[in-house]
């Protein structure tokens, strides 16, 4: 792991315990009336239901330390579960679905319909979040844990192309099967070509390409597939993956974004930037080369028989571009983009290549 002074790790552990709170109290205030009605519930009820539903004390229920923005989730270390209280519930068909293909790295879940919220019980991942593994400082640059956790995010990719589907699968809402019509309303949407003119040229150029999505399997494909939502262990290996309540069928590679925004680059003081400092592994290579050679010359071993790199890595990068355009500029919260989304649209979509 890599080492940072004792008052850097005390701020931010400050930082990440108010960003914490202030998840849980959006999730009460405002997420959960909407849904809710006037069957409005607060944490104190979520833990009360969790501690009857397990049949345990209160000293054995605690919140996990990385909550989502669209659920409240506890833990009982005695029994060794996950009780997740949710604003929707999921598709039993996606979670089954995802279980197939990746096994116990996606946990099987338990749904309780007798509460304001729904409510799913999972057993404990093994390992850590990966953005709780510890700083990544440039001098102590944890290469080979990184590497790892790469080459396992790439088998993980590759696997849903052994599980594939007709491009029936893409619903309406799909980034894939809408694709046309999101590039379209950025390229045409005054305000963003505005604030993002090199990004508009950028979008302008992948659409040209989207008849290449055409020619890439349909996948179950994880919309979040970032540090937040991947398990590891101290060793780097993936350990599990959570929060596939929105995974879609979408054309192979929409995912691949998370690769860049997390783990071949990062985001400080609001600017992204690839981590272009040397490996110190002999090699004479960068961080990022060593990291994306590690993940694409794992994805394209793991692909199966007849999906050829030659045929297929025009397509791949439209495929990422348009995850790339979706993650950061999908037109239901363009009108909140800010600086962050912004810098990393300029490091990954403008400057991966």
């Amino acid at each position: 792991m890599s080492q940072v002074s004792e008052e850097a790790q005390a701020r931010w552990k400050a930082e990440w315990d108010a960003h914490e709170q202030e998840l849980v109290q959006n999730f009460y205030s405002i997420k959960v009336p909407r849904v809710a009605g006037r069957r409005v519930c607060t944490p104190r009820d979520c833990d009360a239901f969790a501690r009857r539903l397990l049949n345990t004390t209160s000293e054995d229920i605690r919140r996990v330390d990385n909550q989502g923005s669209s659920s409240y989730t506890l833990i009982c270390d005695s029994q060794s579960k996950i009780i997740q209280f949710r604003i929707k519930p999921f598709d039993p068909r996606t979670m089954q679905t995802a279980h197939q293909i990746y096994g116990d790295i996606s946990p099987e879940v338990d749904h309780y319909s007798n509460f304001a919220l729904p409510v799913y019980v999972s057993k404990v991942l093994p390992g850590k979040v990966h953005v709780l593994r510890g700083f990544r400082a440039r001098d102590n640059f944890p290469l080979e844990r990184e590497k790892r956790t790469v080459t396992d995010l790439a088998e993980v990719i590759a696997k849903s192309a052994h599980y594939p589907r007709s491009a029936d699968a893409y619903t309406d809402t799909s980034w894939t099967k809408s694709a046309k019509s999101t590039l379209t309303f950025l390229m045409e949407y005054k305000w963003f070509q505005s604030i993002a003119p090199e990004v508009v040229e950028k979008i302008r150029s992948v659409y040209t390409q989207l008849d290449l999505l055409n020619q890439l399997p349909a996948v179950l494909t994880h919309h979040d597939l970032t540090q937040l939502n991947i398990f590891v262990n101290e060793a780097g290996a993936v350990t599990g993956i959570v929060d596939f309540d929105k995974a879609e069928y979408e054309a192979l590679g929409m995912c691949i974004f998370g690769l860049y925004e997390c783990f071949v680059g990062s985001m400080e003081n609001r600017i992204f930037s690839f981590h272009n400092f040397p490996a110190k592994d002999g090699s004479g290579k960068t961080v990022r080369q060593v990291l994306e050679s590690a993940f694409w010359d794992t994805f394209w071993a793991k692909l199966p028989a007849g999906l050829e790199r030659k045929k297929l890595e025009a397509p791949m990068r439209v495929a990422i571009d348009v995850g790339i355009i979706n993650r950061y500029f999908h037109p239901s919260f363009v009108n909140t983009t800010g600086e962050r989304a912004l810098s990393y649209a300029d490091g990954i979509l403008l400057g991966r290549e």
